[in-house]
């Protein structure tokens, strides 16, 4: 008899003992087993795996491979079952739904040792061959993702001082064996120890690392790379490895430098800027009315400009709640429409004129405006003080009454400042009298006549005296004003005022007052009122010495036509060599006409031989020799 193998005795043994391979049909954990015969019909079948298909045992007893299985699977395991039959084991794993099973197949032998049935015994793999294809999906990915990316992707021991592998791509050298001292050839040394702190920090505190540092590319250049790197923890916790990434941002680090350097030298010149620049953001409301913009960003020459320091993030009316909102609804437009816009505006609170340019800032819809302005208000005084002074100069220039120029110049003046009353006054010889001429009252009552500082305020005599422009801001304020000139400029309704004393040769001649009947700051209008007192005291003079002037003529006019002697005004008229030929008379009196019967209008402008031909020489040499020497000469002629 041939010998049996062990694996033979022990399909016998369970093959002789029925009970013992119901209790292993019907108990075998996580598995299935099925007896099958020679005719491929199923015996006996049990295992916990069959309620995992929910399938009673007793589907299988009795029926053969064919009629219990589908087809694919009966197809499968006949060759299999046949080849236990025949004395050889098998081995096979196959799907059934959703399920994995492998089953082991061996020979069971009867008492005398012939096979006659198959012992299969399936085990539910389905855990492990969905883990098994998870982790080959993992890998396959991973495989994928290193090809695809365009990233170092990499790992690191636990402490970071083996790298296990690293695919560097074209930009760090790649690793595929385990190094140490990795740092050497990868992080320049100046980013040593910036790296170091950061990896020991993630170590530390299991948590992810993550820096921007420098790296030594493939070339032996430096350059940038971005690395984030994750820990692996086991099931206690503790970190395994670390699998990481990196990206070469050397474009972008330089880009940024650029741009870093760009912006510095837009900075420098931004706040070297004479200008005043301004960012604004333009507010709408629901109708899609700008009511509002805000400052996000000012250079230096905006706070200079407009004394206003703390001005990023606050709006326009925070700021200047008085504003002409006509400029809110320029800004708004300019936002709408792109079309940039030039103009010239003052802002009252500032007491400041700007010459502004604002254009759009960003594309369509974009509510952001840049205005560049110009304090030109040094400017536009110089231009209204040269239009004031134009127009005092035309109106005073026809006159010939003092009065009448004090009068006139005071109108123009008291109209442009918007004051009260404008008025200018003649001191007199003692030094005390003002007199008052007619001038320019608003809202108040003239002043005309006359005052006596001695009666009114000594110490304002005095200033004027030094030849000082006195100028009050309010009189409840100035404390340099007495108590009775205070009284006394209430009386009159004067809140504030400027004087300007006209001091020539040392003396007071004149004095040139504006009233206000409210507070007011006097600034620019200071130099517009002393201009204009000068001016408004040379014309005044010249207006007396026309009057003296003519007043004389006429005097002098009286006399000359009264007189009894003729009387001869001429000019020598000259030949080329000099000599005195003739003489023509520009100016005669009456008398001329009676003593030599010649009427005046034939002789006035005509030369004397024009008139006389034959006119004796002795006259021209006369003429000639008190013209030469300035001395007076008589003769006798005909």
């Amino acid at each position: 008899m041939p010998t049996q193998s062990d694996d033979d005795k022990a399909s016998s043994l369970v093959y002789a003992s029925d009970v013992l391979v119901k209790a292993l049909l019907q108990h075998l954990p996580n598995g299935a087993t099925f007896v099958v015969d020679r005719d491929l019909r199923y015996r006996h079948v049990g295992g916990e795996a069959l309620h995992s298909l929910g399938l009673p045992p007793d589907y299988f007893v009795g029926k053969t491979v064919f009629e219990a299985l589908p087809p694919d699977l009966a197809a499968a395991y006949e060759p299999l079952y046949r080849q236990a039959l025949a004395g050889k084991p098998f081995k096979d794993e196959h799907r059934v739904e959703e399920h994995y099973f492998q089953t082991h197949g061996v020979p069971l032998r009867n008492p005398e040792g012939a096979v006659d049935a198959v012992l299969a015994v399936s085990y539910d793999v389905t855990d492990r061959k969905q883990a098994e294809a998870a982790l080959r999906e993992s890998e396959e990915k991973y495989r994928h993702f290193v090809s695809a990316t365009s990233d170092i992707v990499y790992r690191m021991s636990a402490d970071w001082h083996e790298m296990q592998n690293l695919f560097g791509k074209e930009f760090i050298a790649t690793t595929d064996e385990p190094r140490t001292g990795w740092v050497d050839g990868y992080i320049p040394e100046t980013d040593r120890r910036l790296v170091w702190e950061t990896i020991e920090k993630a170590i530390r505190t299991k948590s992810i690392f993550e820096l921007e540092h420098r790296v030594i590319r493939l070339d032996g250049s430096i350059g940038w790379t971005f690395s984030r790197a994750i820990p692996v923890l086991d099931e206690r916790g503790e970190i395994v490895e670390w699998l990481g990434a990196a990206r070469d941002i050397t474009a972008r680090k330089r880009t940024e430098e650029a741009l870093r350097e760009s912006e510095e030298k837009y900075r420098a010149v931004f706040e070297s800027l004479d200008e005043g620049v301004s960012l604004l953001e333009v507010l709408f409301d629901e109708s899609g009315r700008a009511v509002d913009y805000r400052f996000i960003e000012n250079n230096r020459a905006v706070e200079r400009m407009t004394g206003v320091g703390d001005s990023i993030g606050k709006t326009v009316l925070e700021l200047f709640p008085d504003i002409d909102k006509g400029l809110i609804e320029v800004a708004g437009e300019v936002a709408r429409t792109g079309r940039p816009i030039r103009f010239q505006h003052t802002v009252p609170a500032l007491g400041r004129w700007f010459d502004v340019h604002e254009a759009r800032a960003g594309g369509q819809g974009s509510p952001l405006v840049v205005a560049v302005f110009a304090d030109i208000t040094e400017r536009k005084r110089a231009e209204e003080t040269q239009a004031f002074l134009l127009k005092l100069s035309d109106a005073l220039r026809p006159l010939s009454d003092p009065v009448a120029v004090q009068e006139t110049a005071m109108q123009i003046l008291g109209k442009h400042l918007g004051v009260n009353r404008a008025f200018y006054g003649d001191m007199q010889d003692d030094g005390d009298t003002l007199i008052i001429g007619p001038g320019y009252a608003a809202d108040v009552p003239p002043l005309e006549g006359y005052v006596k500082f001695s009666e009114f305020d000594s110490d304002l005599l005095n200033q004027y005296r030094q030849g000082q422009t006195v100028v009050i801001n309010d009189i409840n304020v100035d404390v340099t004003n007495s108590e009775a000139a205070r009284a006394a400029l209430e009386a009159i309704e004067v809140r504030s005022a400027v004087g300007v004393p006209l001091l020539k040769e040392g003396k007071v001649q004149g004095i040139l007052s504006v009233h206000h009947s409210a507070p007011r700051k006097w600034a620019a209008e200071i130099a517009l009122i002393e201009e204009t007192a000068e001016r408004t005291w040379a014309a005044v003079e010249r207006a007396k010495a026309e009057n003296s002037l003519r007043q004389s003529e006429a005097k002098y006019r009286t006399l000359f036509d009264t007189m009894s002697q003729g009387y001869v005004e001429a000019e020598i008229v000259r030949d080329a060599d000099g000599r005195a030929i003739d003489y023509r008379q520009l100016r005669l009196n009456a008398q001329y006409e009676r003593l030599t019967g010649i009427p005046l209008e034939q002789a006035l402008g005509r030369t004397a031989r024009e008139i006389v031909p034959d006119l004796e020489p002795s006259w021209i040499e006369a003429f000639d020799r008190i013209v030469r020497s300035g001395k007076p000469f008589r003769f006798e002629g005909l």
